[in-house]
């Protein structure tokens, strides 16, 4: 059975979101409304046949066309030769869909205590990587010349302010939703 929540909007965050969420507790569609409940974007996650999710789907609601999705990958399933864990971003531009940015990463093992995420734009070029220490349970962040970085948010700032990923597309379209509704009270 299907489980849904919905969460009226308020003053701080005036968008309505209702969540889908399948017999396991995993949320499985997210819609998005404005103030006036018209739908604004929809998240559409599928699974592959083990549970585990395979893509994520973001599409404009008002004609159900499909703007951008991530491709997920388990260790094996993966469209990429080297057959990592990680997820590919698209875009739908001029009718087509091309890759906008990509990540992999690199588990722990036993040989290794750490973790590890690459990250790279729509041209496969390295941008930034982290790792994750699990044995201190720090992260330190790396340009893509190995320099340690000590202030990553501000270095990201500063370089990715135009780098679009699956999350910053859905983060701009209910970023402009608000906006609208904060510039229409103002009237």
């Amino acid at each position: 059975m299907i489980e849904v929540t919905i969460v009226e909007g308020t003053n701080d965050y005036p968008l309505k979101t209702v969540y889908f969420r399948n017999t396991k507790g995993w949320i499985i569609r997210e819609s998005f409304y404005n103030p006036s409940n018209q739908p604004i974007i929809e998240e559409m996650v599928e699974f592959d046949d083990k549970n585990k999710i395979s893509r994520q789907v973001l599409f404009l609601t008002t004609d159900y066309k499909i703007i951008a999705y991530r491709n997920l990958y388990q260790a094996g399933e993966s469209e990429r030769s080297d057959k990592r864990l990680g997820f590919t971003d698209y875009k739908l531009v001029n009718g087509e869909f091309k890759k906008i940015s990509w990540m992999i990463y690199e588990p722990a093992s036993k040989e290794k205590p750490f973790s590890k995420s690459l990250y790279y734009n729509q041209n496969d070029e390295l941008l930034y990587y982290y790792v994750n220490d699990d044995a201190t349970f720090t992260t330190k962040y790396f340009d893509k010349n190995n320099q340690i970085l000590n202030d990553f948010y501000s270095f990201y700032k500063e370089n990715f302010d135009s780098l679009e990923t699956y999350e910053t597309i859905k983060k701009d379209l209910l970023q402009q939703a608000q906006d609208k509704y904060y510039d229409n009270q103002e009237k």
